[in-house]
């Protein structure tokens, strides 16, 4: 309700702000942000719940850029205790993490400014993301290496990533119905997509892929195309992909696999995921939910990925909007243009290290926990991913859960699944059996690799046993409700 409020016109004939000028600041949202805290401390006066009142100070002073003051006013207010609902306690509890997250930031980013000459004129330094040869890299070196200090890098030379052409996939996939989204530049959705619709996928492929390619377009025309983002191929189209997947066994261990089956066994985990987009399209600035790490292979095409260290996410300048995804300003390409400015708003923005790398079919980049990252389609493109949790990522996997578990069912439940394998050694036990597990072969099929982490059948094949106990259940209520009329009567003939 506060967002909404920040962003309404002043009057119906008025339209409203967009989000991303709320996120940016811009002088419009900052006047009225300022009338909003200005009528809200009057209504706090003589207001009785004075906790949710000053709630309601605390998020718009937060919004304007001022997370410390909005803090006080809830420290303040901590002295009167109204009988709160349990959900408005929670949803409080919830805004204060934000406002210390904002507060962090703000304070890292006036360190780092500080740190510097006033004068000196600083541009994003450039680096590339090391490549690797996949056929050489053993999981102890990567983990080393790559895995507990949190850094990228490319293995390239790898066997396991399937080459499913285009054209492959509209034979496998047929009409089977897929949602698509796009990427929208005014948008503050996480990477700034927005559903489109869902549609068959040979319709899709027509439509936005194999259109996109005969026609040719503008870049700004192309990125506006939908694409098939994080479909689920383990939820939704496992039996006619899933046995050529092989997991590749430097990610031998997904609590996040184990979790989200136990938390759902109906509809099960979700990866792997499948992405297929025409060249031109790409995906906004974003970081990846519940400090997850995270590994795509590039099945067919070309991508462009540039990615920020987590250490320099407050030179971006995000902000948490409504849950623990951060919304961005600027994606990369504006940033680059912005910190060019003499007078920029953003002066953080020149001290930012970003690093980049061409993803090429056959290739797996695996990015750790934390670091945002926008990626661009070269070329059409097909390619496989899972985000994972394993020992190195645990403890700020489950800490995240367990903060937006304060609001919602899902990630508290995930947080205690989580809390409850780092309490029984699970991930130790799934590291020992995926060592010894295909280790010659760079990975494990798909299905021995869910199997190990408790998810044994599919997602549709559960629901379809399900359906068939349901069936039978029916039929033999039938037959008993049938037996049932059947021997009174045969009793009162034999009489």
């Amino acid at each position: 309700y506060v967002i909404a409020d920040a962003l309404a016109g002043d009057s119906p004939c008025i339209a409203p702000l967009s989000p991303l000028a709320l996120v940016r600041r811009e002088p419009k949202v900052l006047a009225r942000l300022k009338r909003l805290v200005n009528e809200a401390q009057h209504v706090q006066s003589r207001a009785a719940e004075r906790r949710l009142a000053a709630a309601r100070i605390a998020s718009l002073l937060d919004l304007s850029g001022a997370p410390a003051q909005g803090l006080q006013q809830l420290d303040a207010a901590d002295t009167n205790k109204p009988h709160d609902s349990q959900y408005e306690v929670a949803a409080i509890c919830l805004l204060r993490e934000v406002l210390k997250r904002h507060v962090r930031l703000e304070t890292q980013r006036s360190e780092r400014l500080s740190a510097i000459c006033s004068t000196a004129t600083r541009v994003p330094s450039m680096h590339a993301v090391q490549v690797l040869d996949a056929t050489n890299l053993s999981v102890r070196e990567f983990t080393e290496r790559f895995l507990v200090p949190g850094f990228p890098c490319i293995l390239r030379g790898s066997s396991v990533v399937p080459r499913w052409s285009p054209a492959e996939l509209v034979d496998r996939l047929g009409t089977r119905l897929v949602p698509t989204r796009r990427c929208d530049a005014s948008s503050v959705a996480w990477a700034q997509l927005e559903f489109s619709g869902s549609m068959p996928f040979n319709k899709f492929m027509d439509t936005h892929v194999n259109n996109a390619n005969n026609t040719g377009n503008s870049s700004a025309t192309a990125n506006n195309r939908s694409q098939v983002f994080d479909y689920s191929i383990w939820q939704h189209c496992c039996e006619a992909l899933g046995d050529e997947i092989i997991m590749p066994h430097w990610f031998g261990v997904d609590l996040y696999t184990n979790a989200k089956s136990r938390v759902h066994p109906v509809t099960g985990s979700a990866s792997p995921t499948l992405f297929v987009a025409a060249g031109g399209t790409s995906s906004g600035l974003h970081v990846d939910f519940l400090q997850t790490h995270f590994w795509m292979g590039l099945c067919h095409g070309r991508k462009r990925w540039r990615l920020v260290p987590s250490e320099d996410l407050a030179l971006l300048y995000p902000t948490y909007l409504t849950d623990l995804n951060p919304s961005f300003p600027f994606d990369i390409n504006a940033a680059m243009e912005e910190q060019s400015k003499p007078n920029t708003a953003y002066p953080a923005l020149k001290l930012f290290r970003l690093y980049e790398a061409v993803l090429e079919a056959g290739d797996i980049i695996f990015v750790p926990r934390g670091w945002p990252h926008q990626v661009e389609n070269l070329a059409t493109s097909v390619a496989i991913s899972a985000n994972f949790i394993d020992e190195s990522n645990l403890e700020a996997a489950r800490k995240e859960a367990e903060i937006l578990g304060l609001v919602s069912e899902d990630p508290q439940l995930v947080a205690g699944m989580l809390k409850e394998a780092e309490a029984s050694g699970l991930p130790q036990k799934l590291a020992a059996s995926s060592v010894s597990t295909e280790a010659a072969h760079q990975g494990e099929p798909l299905r021995a690799f869910k199997h190990r982490h408790g998810e044994p059948r599919t997602p549709q094949e559960t629901q379809r046993i399900m359906t068939r106990v349901a069936q039978a259940m029916v039929v033999g209520g039938a037959f008993l409700c049938v037996l049932g009329a059947v021997r009174p009567w045969r009793t009162q003939t034999c009489s």
